[in-house]
């Protein structure tokens, strides 16, 4: 669970979601198909659905995937 700080489209990442989270640690997803479900300030639950797998920005020759980082 968290607030979304960013939900938009980045050069590299293609479609992309950051969250903070409580504990201050940031969750990034990449690479999503298309816009994100969820917008900047949106306070979400974990479970949440944030996009669809897409190889968007630097990924659009590979497969459908999600790329995910966790920053301290």
């Amino acid at each position: 669970s968290g607030r979304v700080k960013y939900a938009g489209w980045d050069r590299t990442g293609g479609w992309v979601v950051k969250i903070q989270h409580p504990n201050g640690y940031f969750t990034y997803y990449a690479h999503l198909k298309d816009r994100p479900t969820v917008r900047r300030g949106q306070r979400i639950v974990a479970g949440q659905k944030l996009g669809s797998l897409g190889k968007s920005g630097n990924a659009r020759e590979t497969v459908p995937h999600l790329h995910f980082e966790v920053h301290t």
